[in-house]
């Protein structure tokens, strides 16, 4: 059931609409360190509907024991074809880090979400396959072995080589058994950033009804070398 009242910004027309946790169907976890960062709807700013949600004024959230504060709670704002577009509700906090599982929960007076989070705090690595050192060359098909290994069935991990200039992906991986395969792109040699970020899911339940969320994390940064 969605619980909303409808409001008027002013003589611009754009609408907002106060919206219980109840209605919520679509959540993204971002990790980076410590810092948490839940996104609830779209994790881009949507050029579309109307009238925009907003959170209300009463729900509050927890990752376990810690309270996690409201950033955003969700906005209509002027879209650059003169239109509106929609600033989705966020939270976030700074976790210290804990092993095992974790439960974040949004509550207002109509309502309850409540989402499962895995183990975020485990160390991930990757090596070469085969052995040797990080000197890479444009256009050449790379090998990684990441551990742990079972984390490839529940993620979709995606990387970056990152410099002081350019920050290009790596568009064509493939991930199977525990291994990472992709290519170069044709960048120039020099000092890059080897990111590789994960994207996983997790399990939320709200008015009885059951949906996957998202999680995205920062797990390896390793230093290479593209070489000619």
């Amino acid at each position: 059931m969605i619980w909303l009242w409808l409001t008027t910004m002013g003589c611009s027309g754009f609408t907002e609409v106060s919206t219980s946790v109840a209605s919520i169907e679509e959540l993204h976890l971002s990790v980076a360190g410590s810092q948490w960062t839940a996104t609830l709807g779209d994790e881009l700013m949507d050029f579309h509907p109307q009238p925009c949600p907003v959170l209300r004024a009463d729900m509050v959230a927890h990752l376990d024991d810690l309270e996690l504060e409201v950033v955003d709670p969700g906005s209509a704002v002027p879209a650059f074809d003169g239109g509106q577009a929609c600033s989705p509700p966020r939270l976030a906090g700074e976790v210290p880090p804990r092993p095992g599982a974790s439960r974040l929960v949004l509550r207002d007076e109509l309502g309850t979400l409540t989402c499962e989070i895995p183990d975020l705090a485990g160390t991930r690595s990757v090596a070469l396959v085969p052995p040797g050192p990080w000197e890479l060359r444009a256009g050449q098909t790379v090998t990684l072995q990441w551990s742990p290994a079972r984390d490839l069935q529940i993620t979709f991990p995606y990387v970056l080589l990152r410099s002081a200039t350019d920050s290009p992906s790596v568009n064509n991986m493939t991930a199977a058994d525990g291994l990472l395969t992709f290519t170069i792109p044709a960048i120039l040699p020099g000092t890059y950033q080897l990111e590789i970020h994960t994207r996983s899911r997790m399990s939320c339940r709200v008015s009885q009804a059951d949906f996957d969320a998202t999680i995205s994390t920062s797990n390896v940064n390793q230093p290479v070398t593209i070489i000619r």
